[in-house]
Protein backbone atom coordinates (compact mmCIF):
# COMPACT_ATOMS: atom_id res chain seq x y z
CA UNK A 1 0.00 0.00 0.00
CA UNK A 2 1.36 3.24 -0.96
CA UNK A 3 0.56 6.52 0.75
CA UNK A 4 2.29 10.10 0.32
CA UNK A 5 3.48 12.41 3.43
CA UNK A 6 4.15 15.68 4.56
CA UNK A 7 5.48 16.69 7.75
CA UNK A 8 6.84 19.86 9.56
CA UNK A 9 9.06 20.70 12.18
CA UNK A 10 7.52 23.10 15.01
CA UNK A 11 10.46 25.18 13.96
CA UNK A 12 9.32 25.92 10.61
CA UNK A 13 12.47 22.93 9.20
CA UNK A 14 12.08 22.30 5.83
CA UNK A 15 9.96 18.75 4.59
CA UNK A 16 11.05 16.80 2.35
CA UNK A 17 8.24 14.79 -0.13
CA UNK A 18 8.27 10.65 0.14
CA UNK A 19 6.13 8.05 -1.27
CA UNK A 20 6.34 4.51 0.00
CA UNK A 21 3.98 0.99 -0.14
CA UNK A 22 3.51 -0.83 3.65
CA UNK A 23 3.98 -4.21 4.24
CA UNK A 24 2.27 -5.55 7.62
CA UNK A 25 3.50 -8.66 9.28
CA UNK A 26 0.08 -10.89 9.41
CA UNK A 27 1.06 -11.82 13.13
CA UNK A 28 -1.24 -10.43 15.42
CA UNK A 29 0.19 -7.48 18.10
CA UNK A 30 3.33 -7.25 15.31
CA UNK A 31 4.16 -3.58 14.95
CA UNK A 32 2.01 -1.88 12.52
CA UNK A 33 3.57 1.16 10.19
CA UNK A 34 1.10 3.57 8.72
CA UNK A 35 3.46 6.79 7.86
CA UNK A 36 7.13 8.20 7.86
CA UNK A 37 8.20 11.57 7.38
CA UNK A 38 11.54 12.61 5.88
CA UNK A 39 12.76 15.55 7.86
CA UNK A 40 16.29 16.65 5.83
CA UNK A 41 16.78 19.66 7.64
CA UNK A 42 17.59 17.92 11.20
CA UNK A 43 18.61 14.71 9.21
CA UNK A 44 15.99 12.16 10.47
CA UNK A 45 12.87 10.60 9.98
CA UNK A 46 10.08 10.24 12.27
CA UNK A 47 8.24 6.38 12.02
CA UNK A 48 4.11 6.79 12.88
CA UNK A 49 2.42 3.26 13.54
CA UNK A 50 0.59 1.00 16.03
CA UNK A 51 2.46 -1.15 18.53
CA UNK A 52 6.01 -0.46 18.20
CA UNK A 53 8.37 -0.77 20.57
CA UNK A 54 7.95 1.46 23.46
CA UNK A 55 11.22 0.31 25.13
CA UNK A 56 14.91 0.97 23.35
CA UNK A 57 16.18 -2.11 24.30
CA UNK A 58 13.64 -4.05 22.40
CA UNK A 59 13.59 -1.70 19.08
CA UNK A 60 15.53 -2.47 16.08
CA UNK A 61 15.36 -0.44 12.90
CA UNK A 62 17.21 -1.22 9.60
CA UNK A 63 16.99 1.55 6.49
CA UNK A 64 18.86 0.24 2.98
CA UNK A 65 18.48 -0.83 -0.59
CA UNK A 66 16.42 -4.08 -0.96
CA UNK A 67 18.68 -6.79 0.07
CA UNK A 68 21.32 -4.53 1.60
CA UNK A 69 19.81 -3.17 5.32
CA UNK A 70 21.70 -0.90 7.28
CA UNK A 71 21.71 -1.25 11.14
CA UNK A 72 20.21 2.34 12.40
CA UNK A 73 18.81 1.24 15.46
CA UNK A 74 21.47 3.50 18.05
CA UNK A 75 20.29 6.38 16.05
CA UNK A 76 16.56 5.76 17.15
CA UNK A 77 14.53 6.43 19.94
CA UNK A 78 10.56 5.73 20.95
CA UNK A 79 7.93 8.37 21.38
CA UNK A 80 7.31 6.89 25.64
CA UNK A 81 4.40 5.83 26.24
CA UNK A 82 2.43 5.64 23.07
CA UNK A 83 3.76 3.42 21.25
CA UNK A 84 2.58 5.20 17.79
CA UNK A 85 6.23 7.07 17.17
CA UNK A 86 9.82 6.49 16.56
CA UNK A 87 12.20 9.29 15.72
CA UNK A 88 15.41 7.92 13.96
CA UNK A 89 18.65 10.98 14.34
CA UNK A 90 20.78 9.56 11.42
CA UNK A 91 24.31 11.45 12.82
CA UNK A 92 25.35 10.83 8.84
CA UNK A 93 22.88 12.58 7.46
CA UNK A 94 20.36 11.21 5.14
CA UNK A 95 20.68 8.87 2.63
CA UNK A 96 20.90 9.98 -1.38
CA UNK A 97 17.35 10.27 -2.83
CA UNK A 98 16.12 7.02 -3.94
CA UNK A 99 14.15 3.78 -2.97
CA UNK A 100 14.49 1.87 0.29
CA UNK A 101 13.56 -0.63 2.57
CA UNK A 102 13.21 0.08 5.84
CA UNK A 103 12.73 -2.59 8.47
CA UNK A 104 11.24 -1.88 12.35
CA UNK A 105 11.07 -5.00 14.75
CA UNK A 106 10.50 -5.91 18.22
CA UNK A 107 13.69 -7.91 18.86
CA UNK A 108 12.19 -9.54 22.33
CA UNK A 109 8.83 -10.59 20.32
CA UNK A 110 10.53 -11.43 17.37
CA UNK A 111 7.71 -9.99 15.48
CA UNK A 112 8.11 -7.38 12.63
CA UNK A 113 7.33 -5.18 9.47
CA UNK A 114 8.68 -3.49 6.66
CA UNK A 115 8.06 -0.01 4.99
CA UNK A 116 9.19 0.81 1.01
CA UNK A 117 10.80 4.43 1.40
CA UNK A 118 11.39 6.56 -1.43
CA UNK A 119 13.30 9.52 -0.53
CA UNK A 120 13.17 12.30 -2.75
CA UNK A 121 14.49 15.72 -3.63
CA UNK A 122 13.62 18.63 -0.67
CA UNK A 123 10.63 20.71 -2.14
CA UNK A 124 9.71 24.36 -1.68
CA UNK A 125 8.17 24.69 1.95
CA UNK A 126 4.33 24.75 1.77
CA UNK A 127 2.02 27.32 3.45
CA UNK A 128 1.92 27.26 7.51
CA UNK A 129 -0.88 24.97 8.25
CA UNK A 130 -3.52 25.98 11.00
CA UNK A 131 -2.52 26.05 14.07
CA UNK A 132 -4.07 23.08 16.01
CA UNK A 133 -6.14 23.54 19.37
CA UNK A 134 -4.34 23.56 22.47
CA UNK A 135 -4.37 20.61 24.34
CA UNK A 136 -4.94 20.73 28.25
CA UNK A 137 -2.56 21.76 31.00
CA UNK A 138 -0.90 19.03 32.39
CA UNK A 139 -1.17 17.89 36.05
CA UNK A 140 1.41 19.85 38.06
CA UNK A 141 4.32 17.96 39.24
CA UNK A 142 4.99 17.28 43.04
CA UNK A 143 7.22 20.56 44.68
CA UNK A 144 10.66 20.13 45.20
CA UNK A 145 11.81 19.58 48.87
CA UNK A 146 12.70 23.20 50.55
CA UNK A 147 16.66 24.11 49.98
CA UNK A 148 18.34 24.89 53.01
CA UNK A 149 18.36 28.64 54.60
CA UNK A 150 21.63 30.25 53.90
CA UNK A 151 23.61 32.00 56.50
CA UNK A 152 21.87 35.19 57.20
CA UNK A 153 23.86 38.21 55.57
CA UNK A 154 25.59 41.35 57.14
CA UNK A 155 23.77 44.07 58.68
CA UNK A 156 23.67 47.01 56.05
CA UNK A 157 24.50 50.47 57.15
CA UNK A 158 21.86 52.38 59.07
CA UNK A 159 19.63 54.61 55.97
CA UNK A 160 19.44 58.13 56.64
CA UNK A 161 16.53 59.56 58.38
CA UNK A 162 13.81 59.90 56.74
CA UNK A 163 12.51 63.88 56.47
CA UNK A 164 9.73 64.75 58.82
CA UNK A 165 6.42 64.16 58.18
CA UNK A 166 3.60 67.45 58.02
CA UNK A 167 2.32 68.51 61.22
CA UNK A 168 -0.84 67.01 62.19
CA UNK A 169 -4.33 69.37 62.19
CA UNK A 170 -5.26 71.37 65.01
CA UNK A 171 -7.21 69.21 67.53
CA UNK A 172 -10.68 70.38 68.62
CA UNK A 173 -10.73 73.11 71.39
CA UNK A 174 -11.78 71.14 74.70
CA UNK A 175 -14.76 72.42 76.43
CA UNK A 176 -14.98 74.46 79.25
CA UNK A 177 -13.99 73.44 82.66
CA UNK A 178 -16.18 74.41 85.03
CA UNK A 179 -15.40 77.49 87.10
CA UNK A 180 -13.52 77.41 90.80
CA UNK A 181 -15.36 78.58 94.11
CA UNK A 182 -15.31 82.19 94.91
CA UNK A 183 -11.87 82.94 96.70
CA UNK A 184 -12.04 84.50 100.21
CA UNK A 185 -12.67 88.43 100.57
CA UNK A 186 -9.46 90.25 101.11
CA UNK A 187 -8.85 92.55 104.62
CA UNK A 188 -9.64 96.10 104.37
CA UNK A 189 -7.24 98.57 103.32
CA UNK A 190 -5.79 101.35 105.92
CA UNK A 191 -8.05 104.09 106.58
CA UNK A 192 -6.74 107.37 105.01
CA UNK A 193 -5.35 109.92 107.14
CA UNK A 194 -8.04 112.69 108.01
CA UNK A 195 -7.59 116.18 106.14
CA UNK A 196 -6.71 119.72 107.26
CA UNK A 197 -9.20 121.91 108.67
CA UNK A 198 -9.27 125.01 106.96
CA UNK A 199 -9.23 128.78 108.70
CA UNK A 200 -12.18 130.41 110.60
CA UNK A 201 -13.80 132.68 109.00
CA UNK A 202 -13.95 136.38 111.01
CA UNK A 203 -16.90 137.07 113.41
CA UNK A 204 -19.54 139.29 112.55
CA UNK A 205 -20.62 142.71 113.65
CA UNK A 206 -22.90 142.93 116.46
CA UNK A 207 -26.71 144.40 115.95
CA UNK A 208 -28.08 147.35 117.48
CA UNK A 209 -29.40 147.55 121.07
CA UNK A 210 -33.19 147.44 121.32
CA UNK A 211 -34.88 150.23 122.78
CA UNK A 212 -35.57 150.51 126.59
CA UNK A 213 -39.20 149.97 127.72
CA UNK A 214 -40.87 152.62 129.76
CA UNK A 215 -40.64 153.05 133.15
CA UNK A 216 -43.23 151.70 135.44
CA UNK A 217 -44.87 154.39 138.16
CA UNK A 218 -43.21 153.91 141.47
CA UNK A 219 -45.72 152.21 144.00
CA UNK A 220 -45.79 151.49 147.76
CA UNK A 221 -42.92 149.68 148.64
CA UNK A 222 -44.19 146.44 149.58
CA UNK A 223 -43.16 143.23 149.32
CA UNK A 224 -40.77 142.27 146.74
CA UNK A 225 -42.68 140.73 144.38
CA UNK A 226 -41.83 138.15 141.70
CA UNK A 227 -39.76 139.18 139.26
CA UNK A 228 -41.42 141.14 135.87
CA UNK A 229 -41.35 139.02 132.58
CA UNK A 230 -38.31 140.23 130.44
CA UNK A 231 -38.85 142.38 127.56
CA UNK A 232 -39.02 141.00 123.80
CA UNK A 233 -34.95 140.76 122.78
CA UNK A 234 -33.50 143.36 120.13
CA UNK A 235 -33.20 142.46 116.59
CA UNK A 236 -30.83 140.02 115.31
CA UNK A 237 -28.12 142.27 113.73
CA UNK A 238 -27.02 140.82 110.18
CA UNK A 239 -24.62 137.93 109.86
CA UNK A 240 -20.68 139.55 108.72
CA UNK A 241 -19.48 138.48 105.54
CA UNK A 242 -18.31 134.60 105.69
CA UNK A 243 -14.46 134.63 105.34
CA UNK A 244 -12.61 132.72 102.67
CA UNK A 245 -12.72 128.68 102.72
CA UNK A 246 -9.54 127.11 104.00
CA UNK A 247 -7.79 125.15 101.33
CA UNK A 248 -8.68 121.44 101.39
CA UNK A 249 -6.46 118.56 102.47
CA UNK A 250 -5.22 115.87 100.13
CA UNK A 251 -7.59 112.94 100.50
CA UNK A 252 -6.54 109.87 102.22
CA UNK A 253 -5.86 106.08 100.29
CA UNK A 254 -9.10 104.58 99.92
CA UNK A 255 -9.72 101.84 102.04
CA UNK A 256 -10.68 98.57 100.51
CA UNK A 257 -14.80 98.15 99.85
CA UNK A 258 -16.09 95.65 102.70
CA UNK A 259 -18.28 92.83 101.52
CA UNK A 260 -22.19 94.01 100.05
CA UNK A 261 -24.88 93.61 102.13
CA UNK A 262 -27.84 91.21 101.01
CA UNK A 263 -30.39 93.66 99.06
CA UNK A 264 -33.47 94.28 100.47
CA UNK A 265 -36.76 93.14 98.74
CA UNK A 266 -37.67 94.56 95.51
CA UNK A 267 -40.03 97.64 95.68
CA UNK A 268 -43.49 97.12 93.82
CA UNK A 269 -43.92 97.94 90.26
CA UNK A 270 -44.10 101.70 89.44
CA UNK A 271 -47.01 103.06 87.84
CA UNK A 272 -45.93 103.17 84.03
CA UNK A 273 -44.98 106.68 82.60
CA UNK A 274 -46.24 109.24 79.99
CA UNK A 275 -43.96 108.35 77.06
CA UNK A 276 -45.64 107.57 73.98
CA UNK A 277 -43.52 104.72 73.32
CA UNK A 278 -44.98 103.11 76.74
CA UNK A 279 -47.80 101.45 74.97
CA UNK A 280 -44.84 99.26 72.38
CA UNK A 281 -42.97 97.65 76.06
CA UNK A 282 -43.90 95.67 78.82
CA UNK A 283 -47.13 93.80 77.46
CA UNK A 284 -47.09 90.38 77.30
CA UNK A 285 -42.79 89.92 77.77
CA UNK A 286 -40.91 86.94 79.40
CA UNK A 287 -42.96 84.38 78.31
CA UNK A 288 -40.12 82.24 76.88
CA UNK A 289 -38.74 79.42 77.98
CA UNK A 290 -34.79 78.72 79.00
CA UNK A 291 -33.20 77.00 76.17
CA UNK A 292 -29.46 76.61 74.51
CA UNK A 293 -28.51 77.22 70.96
CA UNK A 294 -25.21 78.62 70.51
CA UNK A 295 -22.33 79.20 72.75
CA UNK A 296 -22.77 83.29 74.58
CA UNK A 297 -21.12 84.81 77.50
CA UNK A 298 -22.17 84.28 80.91
CA UNK A 299 -24.42 87.35 81.93
CA UNK A 300 -25.36 88.76 78.76
CA UNK A 301 -28.36 89.68 77.83
CA UNK A 302 -30.25 88.76 74.79
CA UNK A 303 -33.64 89.60 72.97
CA UNK A 304 -35.84 87.39 71.47
CA UNK A 305 -39.09 87.28 69.22
CA UNK A 306 -39.73 83.54 70.04
CA UNK A 307 -43.04 83.43 72.26
CA UNK A 308 -41.89 79.42 73.01
CA UNK A 309 -38.03 79.81 74.02
CA UNK A 310 -34.82 81.67 74.16
CA UNK A 311 -31.03 81.63 74.74
CA UNK A 312 -30.45 81.48 78.30
CA UNK A 313 -32.88 82.12 81.12
CA UNK A 314 -36.02 84.88 81.29
CA UNK A 315 -35.29 87.74 82.97
CA UNK A 316 -37.85 87.79 85.33
CA UNK A 317 -36.26 88.72 88.78
CA UNK A 318 -36.60 85.14 89.61
CA UNK A 319 -34.09 83.87 92.24
CA UNK A 320 -31.57 81.35 91.71
CA UNK A 321 -29.34 79.01 94.05
CA UNK A 322 -25.92 80.16 93.95
CA UNK A 323 -24.53 76.42 93.72
CA UNK A 324 -26.45 75.43 90.33
CA UNK A 325 -25.11 78.86 88.98
CA UNK A 326 -21.89 79.80 90.83
CA UNK A 327 -20.67 81.69 87.43
CA UNK A 328 -23.42 83.76 86.81
CA UNK A 329 -23.59 84.51 90.54
CA UNK A 330 -19.74 85.67 90.39
CA UNK A 331 -20.42 87.80 88.09
CA UNK A 332 -23.65 89.50 89.36
CA UNK A 333 -23.69 88.81 92.56
CA UNK A 334 -26.54 90.24 94.52
CA UNK A 335 -27.20 93.21 92.90
CA UNK A 336 -30.58 92.54 91.72
CA UNK A 337 -31.86 90.71 94.85
CA UNK A 338 -30.77 87.22 96.81
CA UNK A 339 -29.34 86.88 100.22
CA UNK A 340 -25.24 86.26 99.08
CA UNK A 341 -25.44 83.20 100.99
CA UNK A 342 -27.55 80.70 99.02
CA UNK A 343 -29.28 82.81 96.29
CA UNK A 344 -29.07 85.73 94.05
CA UNK A 345 -31.70 87.08 91.54
CA UNK A 346 -31.61 88.29 87.99
CA UNK A 347 -32.80 91.37 87.32
CA UNK A 348 -36.15 91.72 86.04
CA UNK A 349 -36.82 92.96 82.49
CA UNK A 350 -40.27 92.72 81.74
CA UNK A 351 -41.19 96.36 82.19
CA UNK A 352 -38.58 97.90 79.37
CA UNK A 353 -39.17 94.61 77.48
CA UNK A 354 -40.55 95.41 73.91
CA UNK A 355 -44.30 93.97 73.44
CA UNK A 356 -44.66 89.91 73.20
CA UNK A 357 -40.96 89.83 73.30
CA UNK A 358 -38.44 87.91 76.10
CA UNK A 359 -34.96 89.17 77.29
CA UNK A 360 -32.77 86.47 78.78
CA UNK A 361 -29.96 86.13 80.35
CA UNK A 362 -27.00 83.53 79.26
CA UNK A 363 -26.26 81.31 82.30
CA UNK A 364 -23.62 78.77 80.27
CA UNK A 365 -21.29 79.39 77.84
CA UNK A 366 -17.83 81.63 78.08
CA UNK A 367 -17.05 82.99 81.01
CA UNK A 368 -16.15 86.73 80.54
CA UNK A 369 -12.30 88.30 81.45
CA UNK A 370 -10.58 91.47 81.44
CA UNK A 371 -8.63 92.98 78.33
Amino acid sequence: MSSPARGRLACACSIALFSATVFAADAPGAPVIEAVVVMDDIDAIAIVGRNLPANRRDLSVQLGAAGEPGEISASCQPAQPLMQAVTCRLAGGLPPAGDYLLRLANARSGKGTQYALTIGAAGPQGPEGPRGPVGPAGPAGPAGASGAAGPAGPVGAEGAPGAAGPQGPVGPVGAAGPMGPLGPIGPAGQTGATGAMGPMGETGAPGPMGPAGPTGAAGATGATGPAGLAGPAGATGPAGPAGPAGATGAPGEAGAAGPQGPMGPMGPQGVAGNSLLSQHYGSNTGNAAAGHGYECTIGAIMLTASPSVGEGVPAVGQVLSIQQYTALFALIGTTYGGNGQTTFALPDLRPVTPNNMTYSICIQGIFPSRL
